[in-house]
């Protein structure tokens, strides 16, 4: 490089000549470490050897389903003007449980003592203060422009929030994006639901970013550096895909609003800048993680790096300069460019400093965005930094003046439904062309460097036709941060990321492993249901669908793909299959935003591997994720049949977001869901127009209808006096038909708990309108993209469904989705406890305020330190279980409540050997709320052996499985459990027998009742005789329990609890008489 390249800044101004610099301080040397962002990967340089570290294979996220966390207060609508100024007494900390209580919920021992807490609210800007009702009000000052702070002690049973002593809340965004200027309270439920002016989709994203952005500026959990970026680098995915789909049409349609979100974006992105330039950079340096510049490497790393950029960097080069024969180039959305300011040398020697040449490079996108020297992988070098060193290798002769980093977002949706086709038109090659068109299209915003020269801002604004709201100036050394995503995701620094994810293998695939039992054989004897990734997707439906791929008795696979990744294994087994003999029919939809191009080449690689491939039905997108798989078997008379087998899961076939992604994913070979599917199919690739199903629930034909139908039977039930409850997990709600009728329920009287990750239209907590609603959104490690839906029905016979489908209008009007209902009473019980789960998650979740922001607490104790950049452990996700009025006055909470042994599979132990939640429980017992009545039932399961003794069949605990054969007393039990609302007694007994000790057999009469006191809790059993005719060598417990017979009189030695004991001695006397 020439040497003048390194001149000083101030020698670099002055030739700049007249040409005002927007920030004069900032020079060409301090520009190498103005700019940073990273394409693919982090790749480290030798002189010769080059290697590229593997994506991290650790999931980013705490899967909130398999965790304990403490209870939400029912939060509705706060009305500041009854809190602001006012002294609230708070109890005195001084028992030990009231100790216990304050540590588990992160109350320094400073604060325990404080008996008077100063209440301040930062008051919302829509909500009026009645003079006559409020006393002199006290704004509190709000720490940081991203939050609004709140501290609280115990509020009043007046308001609409409890809160714990010293807990502060954070508020975002600090203002609405939108101000409704109507009072929602007095509009009609339609008038709510319809009104653009209660909800805007557009100001619902940005409020969703800007949650995500809270979980890096404000991290209220042990949040690790590394991953702080990372939700960083997420909120700026979210704004490239934001300005992509939405900022043209705004732009073009309402000026107004599109001033109003450029404001807001501005204000959002100085935040996000602010936490990374102020908190999150300067950490890592502390950690000993350094984005470097070229002059601080060593020689033996520049030599390398050098070497690297001829062979790997140059190659990819193309300058382009701006002059009468050099027009405007085309410049790609979301790519990396630098503008290159050029004098000649001769102009140079002659002193004539007139107006600059311009050209352009783009920093090319197949190499990664930063590279780490082979003896020093602590060090990351941008790209664009090497390219400057080496920038005199592509303008040979010319002196640069200066270079500024730029990128260009354009308007690159497809509105592929509105194209009109021909009869004989291929849909792959006109979605094939679409594609090439994105990159000509209007450019909807510029991010350049602060530093950026105006005579160079004002070519890019004229020749990208942009306005100066489109435009974002970029202080922070990483522009287009998204593109340093792989840097949070660098296994060289494992103590700055979460902890390696622990798949839990399932039950039944333990059994499946040790018995050497096919996929087919565990469905045929249940349904199954998994949890992504607290189950592993490998092991679940990838080895479902490899298993039918290399099955000689399968005859055809058919499935839907939607999003399936890079590489993806699913499209691999489907194509094996194809290739040995099965007829594979694939539904890929063409249309999948932004993902349209990989789907392209999945089904020119399908169609050449012999799959009948489809592309959905006209006119609508195909986002049900289902999986028919049909095979031939044998009967016992010798005959064969075709046996159907069916996955419909709520998330995508994609190995990759699989990790990241909570789903679930059902299996079943019920035939009438499965002839369900198989209708579905003959819809995706024949004419056929279904006009009814027999089980699913599939949109657009009638889903939006059945869930206005289900959710009027809540609301006939609230009207009679009937318990009502309905809880749904969804990505978004935006239908407003759905709406309205959630305002009329709420208004009947039926407990709505929402748990909303995205855009929700509803209001929560207006007064007379939708005060029994809550709206939750859970934001954390992992991504929340199940769609669970529950409806009470009186509690005698509670409806469960997951699928594909949100409430929102595009997917029950404008797709094709499938809900399948859950109908197996075991499974529905691990679905309430899921939905439990989520309602009573403080740590990741935000509760909606009834203006649409959303409120969250703020931990005391700072989870980061700037040392090793994790702080703390990761247990932000156990659950204190504290119950509500709200959840505690559900009847299905209470029919359903399980004792602490019975759910081990999430418990969790603090250092003392007690579970947190029997601590909590010990505490919330002394309470006079009224008691609780819990229903089990159990078998006393006989055999004659043969020797003619009698004998019974205990089973050890669940989490006794380590004791030796025989072990202690207390080892030993009696198959019992909940009953279930849908089952009588006797019926649950035969169940959980056969799940926990795999016996059945002819069910006896009533030995007993027996009854026992935890608490506040009675729980009474209704003990069956079950005389024993089979025994299975798996079942469902196998893994975790051992069965052994025993005389009675043994059975009375081992058993140490009272009732189990009681039910032998009753069982034992039925026999001798």
């Amino acid at each position: 490089m020439d040497t003048e390249t390194e001149k000083t800044t101030e020698e670099k101004q002055s030739s700049l000549g007249d040409l005002p610099r927007r920030s004069p301080h900032i020079g060409q040397e301090e520009q190498e470490e103005h700019y940073l962002k990273d394409h693919k990967s982090v790749e480290k340089v030798g002189k010769v050897n080059l290697s590229t570290p593997k994506e991290s294979e650790s999931p980013v996220g705490c899967d909130v389903a398999e965790v304990n966390t403490k209870d939400f207060s029912t939060i509705q609508n706060i009305q500041p003007q009854n809190l602001i100024g006012r002294t609230v007494k708070s109890p005195t900390i001084d028992s030990q449980e009231d100790i216990a209580l304050a540590r588990e919920a992160g109350v320094p021992e400073a604060s325990r003592t404080v008996s008077v807490v100063n209440v301040q609210i930062a008051v919302p800007l829509n909500v009026s203060m009645d003079s006559s009702n409020a006393e002199p009000a006290e704004v509190s000052s709000v720490s940081s422009a991203s939050s609004a702070a709140v501290t609280a002690a115990t509020i009043g049973k007046d308001a609409c929030l409890r809160l714990l002593d010293g807990k502060e809340y954070i508020v975002v965004p600090p203002e609405p994006v939108w101000q409704c200027p109507h009072d929602i309270g007095k509009l009609s439920n339609q008038e709510a639901s319809f009104n653009t002016d209660v909800f805007k989709q557009e100001g619902e994203e940005l409020h969703f970013n800007w949650r995500v952005l809270e979980l890096a500026v404000h991290p209220t959990t042990d949040t690790p550096l590394l991953e702080r970026l990372k939700f960083l680098c997420i909120v700026s995915s979210n704004l490239d895909e934001y300005f992509a789909k939405r900022m043209f049409d705004i732009k073009t349609g309402d000026p107004a609003l599109y001033a109003t979100l450029s404001e807001k974006i501005h204000q959002l992105c100085r935040i996000q800048e602010e936490c990374l330039l102020e908190d999150i950079l300067p950490a890592l340096e502390e950690c000993h993680m350094h984005l470097t510049r070229f002059r601080d490497l060593t020689r033996t790393q520049q030599e390398s790096m050098c070497l690297y950029y001829r062979e790997k960097v140059f190659p990819l080069l193309t300058p382009l300069s701006l002059d009468t024969t050099h027009p405007f180039p085309l410049l790609r959305s979301h790519s990396l460019y630098l503008a290159v300011l050029l004098q000649s040398e001769e102009e140079k020697k002659l002193g004539r400093f007139g107006q600059p040449h311009f050209a352009w490079l783009r920093v090319p996108n197949r190499v990664p965005r930063f590279i780490s020297p082979n003896d020093d992988p602590c060090k990351f070098l941008p790209i664009e930094r090497l390219i400057l060193h080496n920038l005199d290798t592509v303008f040979e002769g010319m002196y640069i003046i200066s270079t500024h980093p730029f990128r260009v977002t354009r308007n690159t949706s497809l509105d592929l439904d509105s194209i009109y086709l021909d009869e004989d038109e291929d849909f792959l090659r006109v979605v094939e062309e679409n594609i090439l068109k994105r990159q000509r299209r209007a450019a909807v915003r510029l991010e350049v460097s602060s530093d950026v020269p105006d005579a160079l801002l004002t070519v890019l604004k004229e020749q990208l036709d942009l306005d100066d709201e489109s435009v974002y100036f970029v202080r922070s050394p990483i522009l287009g941060l998204k593109d340093a995503f792989p840097l949070s995701q660098l296994k060289v620094f494992p103590e700055l990321r979460y902890p390696k994810w622990e798949f839990h293998s399932h039950p039944t695939l333990k059994m499946m492993k040790e018995r050497n039992i096919s996929f087919f054989d565990a469905m045929r004897r249940s349904d199954l249901l998994f949890r992504f990734p607290f189950h592993s997707f490998d092991e679940s439906t990838l080895t479902f669908l490899q298993t039918a791929a290399k099955d000689s008795s399968v005859f055809c696979i058919k499935i839907v793909l939607y999003r399936c990744g890079d590489n993806s294994p699913i499209v691999a087994a489907l194509v094996e299959a194809a290739q040995r003999g099965v007829d594979v029919s694939v539904i890929i939809e063409l249309k999948a935003s932004f993902d349209e191009d990989q789907n392209v080449l999945y089904a020119r690689i399908l169609q050449n591997a012999g799959c009948n491939v489809a592309y959905g039905v006209k006119g609508l997108k195909t986002h049900a994720k289902v999986i028919l798989v049909i095979r031939e078997e044998n009967l016992e008379n010798g005959n064969k049949k075709f046996q159907s087998y069916v996955n419909i899961s709520t998330g995508n076939y994609n190995a990759s977001t699989a990790r990241l992604y909570t789903d679930l994913s059902f299996f079943t070979c019920k035939a009438d869901i499965c002839a369900d599917v198989q209708d579905l199919f003959n819809v995706f690739t024949g004419i056929s127009r279904k006009k009814s199903y027999r089980k699913l629930l599939v949109s657009p034909m009638f889903m939006l209808d059945q869930f206005l139908d289900l959710i009027q039977v809540e609301i006939e039930n609230a009207r009679n006096g009937k318990p009502a409850q309905i809880v749904a997990q969804m990505n978004g709600l935006t239908e407003s038909r759905i709406t309205e009728k959630l305002y009329e329920a709420s208004q009947a009287g039926v407990q709505i708990d929402l748990i909303v990750r995205g855009m929700c239209r509803v209001r929560p907590g207006v007064k007379g309108k939708s005060e029994s609603i809550r709206v939750i959104s859970i934001l954390g490690r992992f991504l929340q993209h199940a769609r669970v839906f529950f409806f009470m029905n009186h509690g005698s016979k509670p409806k469960f469904f997951i699928g594909s489908a949100d409430w929102r209008s595009r997917n029950l009007i404008s797709r094709v989705e499938v809900v399948t209902p859950i109908e197996d009473s075991l499974l529905q019980k691990k679905l309430w406890k899921y939905l439990r789960r989520l309602r009573t998650n403080e740590y990741e979740g935000w509760e909606m305020l009834s203006d649409g922001r959303y409120r969250k607490a703020l931990r005391q104790d700072k989870s980061h330190t700037p040392k090793d950049g994790v702080g703390g452990d990761t247990s932000q996700n156990i659950n204190m279980e504290e119950e509500s009025n709200f959840i505690s006055k559900s009847l299905f909470d209470r029919l359903w409540l399980d004792d602490t042994e019975d759910d081990s599979e999430h418990e969790t132990q603090s250092s003392g050997g007690t579970s947190r939640e029997e601590e909590w429980k010990m505490k919330k017992h002394k309470d006079n709320r009224e008691p609780l009545q819990v229903y089990k039932a159990g078998c006393i399961a006989v055999r004659v052996n043969s020797k003619g003794v009698n004998q019974i069949l205990l089973i050890t605990a669940r989490n006794r499985e380590s004791m030796l054969e025989g072990g202690e007393a207390d080892a030993w039990v009696l198959p019992r459990g909940t009953v279930l609302p849908s089952e009588t007694p006797a019926e649950a007994a035969i169940r959980e027998t056969l799940e926990e000790a795999g016996v059945g057999g002819e069910i006896g009469p009533l030995i007993c009742t027996t009854q026992q006191r935890k608490g506040r809790k009675t729980i009474e059993t209704s003990w069956h005789l079950l005389r024993v005719d089979s025994q299975a060598s798996t079942w469902d417990d196998a893994v975790r329990r051992r069965r052994q017979w025993f005389t009675f009189t043994e059975a009375e030695r081992l058993l140490t609890k009272a009732h189990f004991r009681e039910a032998v001695q009753q069982a034992k006397a039925m026999f001798k008489g």
